[in-house]
């Protein structure tokens, strides 16, 4: 089984520092979606079997969410591996290399993670942060967009 290495992709919902076991779509299983450009899209689509699905996400972008139950390997650009507290702070849009392994399971052709090399890291920022909601921050210049239009 040959692997396959997408290149520039961005990377969304990453679960690379452990296990996805959280809520309704927890798959117990490290993952991450990977943006595909359309000939991308084809390559993948191409290996795998119509189980694996390539979707169209709410932002218009074609991603696969690839899987492993064994820790992938992230490095950055450096190939210096990252921290699990690292690995937690990846977010959204964080630009990598990723190599796809391909893996038979049931007689069906599947891809999961095999190793990623980030090249521009985006940090994670939870919605319930409000580091940037600090008091002196708060002038009656920035507060002016909360108030209602009378």
């Amino acid at each position: 089984m040959e692997n396959l290495v997408v290149k520039n992709v961005k990377l969304k919902w990453a679960h690379l520092a452990e296990p996805n076991t959280q809520g309704d779509y927890a798959s117990g299983k490290y993952e991450v979606s990977v943006v595909l450009t359309p000939e991308q899209a084809e390559q993948v689509r191409g290996l795998i079997n119509a189980r694996q699905k390539i979707k169209t996400d709410k932002d218009g972008d074609l991603t696969v969410t690839l899987k492993s139950s064994v820790k992938p390997i992230v490095v950055d650009r450096n190939g210096m591996n990252y921290s699990p507290d690292m690995l937690k702070k990846l977010g959204n849009g964080t630009v990598a290399n990723v190599r796809i392994n391909l893996y038979q399971s049931r007689g069906m052709t599947f891809a999961g993670i095999g190793a990623i090399k980030v090249k521009d890291f985006k940090e994670y920022v939870s919605m319930a942060d409000t580091s940037d909601l600090n008091d002196e921050d708060m002038t009656e210049t920035s507060l002016g967009d909360l108030e209602d239009d009378e």
